[in-house]
């Protein structure tokens, strides 16, 4: 069986220096989308705590600059996270934030450090895919 011209091969036909896709796991996305969307909403709630100390005229904090600054870098591994990028740093810092949340013992802080354990036993279970994409990455030619 042979290809005709103008249509894309199917499986059988496909030449075989050709690596197949393996599309991105649910988990990673899923890891993916806590990471942002729980940074977003770490960093709304540091913007309405710096608002409110300034109503108060209070001085802002350095735990609201560290939460701003971590905010960030969860957004940035949220990311990074999506894209095959930074896995060891991820689970790493993510580990950290979640075990500080936990310690927190208050609702949200509970709430944020148990979808921190979500996110590191969902990248932990799709690590193989990490490392796949990395040695695609690392085959693949360098003018792409």
């Amino acid at each position: 069986m042979s290809v005709r011209p103008g249509e894309p091969p199917i499986a059988d036909q496909q030449p075989a220096s050709r690596k197949p896709f393996r599309p991105r796991p649910i988990l990673v996305e899923l890891a993916s989308a806590l990471l942002v969307v729980g940074s977003i909403f770490n960093l709304l709630i540091s913007v309405d705590g710096i608002v409110l100390f300034a109503q108060t005229g209070g001085d802002i904090g350095l735990a609201t600059v560290i939460t701003i600054a971590l905010g960030t870098l969860t957004l940035g591994l949220g990311l990074a996270v999506r894209f095959a990028r930074a896995w060891l740093l991820t689970v790493n810092v993510v580990a950290v934030i979640g075990f500080l949340e936990l310690l927190s013992q208050t609702p949200i802080g509970l709430l944020f450090g148990a979808l921190d354990v979500i996110v590191v036993l969902a990248l932990f279970r799709e690590r193989p895919w990490f490392e796949w994409s990395a040695l695609e990455r690392a085959e693949a030619p360098a003018g792409r």
